[in-house]
């Protein structure tokens, strides 16, 4: 098996690639476990796959002038009714293919904001749900 050092992952949030400034991005997908155990289940638990949920986590090392991003976030933050944004993520910065899948969906955009440390790296962290299916595609 192929061994892959992540060199420069893809991000896009909106349509706009954020990828020279992310540090990590994570999507964990998780669906709920229903039981379904019966009388006729012969002591086993039965169970089934249920509501499907996730989120996206990155961490951008931003620049001095980020400027683009926190007033694309913001935006859709304060806006009165679209609170969503369209994600794209993929494994290296390059042309989707097999062996680099690309993820999408819409986030729910409910946090904002900055994270200031005193000698320390200008960056922030965001985590934000999924509001549909996430989809997967290699083309």
């Amino acid at each position: 098996m192929a061994k892959v050092v992540i060199k420069n992952p893809y991000l896009s949030l909106g349509g706009t690639d954020y990828s020279a400034y992310v540090e990590s991005v994570e999507l964990p997908l998780e669906a709920e476990d229903v039981d379904l155990t019966t009388g006729g289940s012969a002591g086993w638990h039965e169970g089934g796959q249920g509501i499907k949920r996730g989120n996206v986590t990155f961490n951008l090392r931003m620049d001095s002038d980020m400027s683009g991003f926190n007033a694309a976030i913001f935006a859709v933050f304060n806006h009165a009714t679209v609170n969503t944004w369209a994600f794209e993520i993929r494994q290296q910065n390059a042309a989707v293919s097999t062996t680099n899948r690309k993820y999408t969906g819409t986030l729910l955009v409910i946090q904002a904001g900055l994270s200031l440390k005193v000698g320390g790296a200008f960056e922030k962290s965001f985590t934000l749900p999924t509001t549909a299916a996430v989809a997967e595609a290699t083309s």
